[in-house]
């Protein structure tokens, strides 16, 4: 197996490394739920309470903002 290597390489081939993209499916959430959920996640995780406390007052922040933008409705 080795020498059938060398040979194709002797002759030019290069091997190359085949890419498979990830289909990724589209899920139909809308803004506020997708802030909340991932909050939700956030919080599940071994942070701890100090940063728990900062993704709580930053997240009240950003929804409070994009309910002022109008962007959200809660």
């Amino acid at each position: 197996m080795y020498y059938a290597f060398l040979e194709k390489l002797e002759k030019g081939w290069r091997p190359t490394k085949v890419f498979k993209s990830k289909v990724i499916k589209p899920i139909d959430i809308n803004l506020y739920e997708a802030i909340t959920s991932a909050m939700g996640q956030k919080m599940k995780m071994e942070y701890s309470n100090r940063y728990k406390k900062d993704l709580t007052s930053v997240n009240k922040k950003i929804t409070e903002y994009l309910i002022l933008q109008d962007w959200i409705c809660k």
